[in-house]
């Protein structure tokens, strides 16, 4: 929207998809493209999760409102600079992808929109330019994406485009609870979409880290019984992956335990907190320190239905396992 009317830019869609495979694990992915290498990057890693289609969006319009004299010519010429920079990207990293530019002043916007009318399965994003090599650091339109996004957002790492990527190990956090548990279903079907194999972080704080209960007595034997409690919920987890996993407890924090776990293994899934509607993606503290810190690509889900009456402080067992 331009000043609140209707964009008078015109939008279009080009390209020919392939028809959805029965292992594909996303049927629509729509991939940002703002003309700069972290859309690039964005694009090769939408086609490497092998989709039955791909749309590469990108908004295009002057960063304040114009004035409504503006020509149709104006506004023509801004559609079709941005359909040829797509055009231009489709060719140069040769995906099969539809293009669709949108008269938009905030690009966030236009995504969720975009994806939201399309019934699109997941935002593919890459990282700010200014960030670290290897590393992924959101920018403004980036966090704005992921906080509210309709469907699954992932994140790819700066230069993700000149890496060898083949994802054979997927990492998930997973704490027994309903956005940790629609994690683990989402990573669970990458991995059988992909033939990866899945590794289940559960992490835990022991009572005994916090220097308020240390000295409380009894505190040793509450934390043995934290620990058996997270070791329970991954063992089961991991019984019931039904894809080939393994399990890891980490005592610590769980963002720095999955940052650390994406070290080892080619994509991570996390799943959001917040409060907010479910089915959108609320950045919670694991996901946040995930997109900043991680050095492999990042897929934050949504919250699921079953979280939408958590609309007061959380409770829980007295060792939180991942925080998403």
């Amino acid at each position: 929207m331009i000043g609140g009317c209707p964009p008078p830019g015109p939008g279009r869609t080009f390209g020919i998809h392939r028809p959805k495979e029965i292992t594909e694990m996303y049927e629509h992915v729509i991939a940002g493209f703002d003309g700069h290498d972290g859309g690039r990057d964005a694009i090769v890693l939408a086609a490497a999760l092998k989709p039955g289609r791909i749309t590469i969006v990108s908004a295009y319009g002057p960063a304040t409102s114009m004035s409504p004299l503006a020509t149709n010519a104006f506004w023509e010429a801004l559609h079709d600079e941005a359909t040829k920079n797509l055009e231009a990207a489709r060719a140069a990293i040769g995906v099969d992808a539809e293009l669709l530019a949108v008269s938009d002043t905030s690009p966030a916007r236009a995504l969720h929109e975009s994806a939201e009318s399309a019934g699109a399965d997941l935002i593919v994003l890459g990282s700010a330019h200014h960030g670290r090599l290897g590393r992924m650091v959101l920018g403004d339109v980036g966090r704005s994406v992921v906080h509210g996004a309709p469907c699954p957002v992932a994140i790819a790492p700066r230069r993700f485009r000149d890496t060898s990527w083949t994802p054979g190990r997927i990492a998930v956090g997973y704490d027994g609870g309903p956005e940790a548990g629609q994690a683990l279903e989402a990573a669970t079907g990458l991995a059988r979409s992909l033939g990866a194999e899945l590794l289940i972080v559960t992490a835990w704080t022991p009572t005994t880290m916090a220097a308020t209960y240390a000295a409380l007595p009894g505190v040793t034997e509450i934390a043995a019984e934290d620990e058996a409690n997270a070791q329970k919920i991954l063992d089961e987890a991991v019984a019931g992956a039904g894809v080939p996993a393994e399990g890891r407890l980490v005592a610590g924090a769980p963002g720095p335990a999955l940052a650390k776990a994406a070290d080892e293994v080619d994509l991570v899934v996390v799943g959001s907190r917040g409060w907010g509607s479910a089915r959108r993606v609320l950045s919670g503290s694991t996901s946040d320190y995930l997109v900043h810190h991680a050095t492999t690509p990042v897929v934050v889900i949504p919250r699921p239905a079953a979280a939408e009456e958590a609309t007061t402080a959380p409770t829980g067992p007295r060792a939180g396992a991942v925080t998403p």
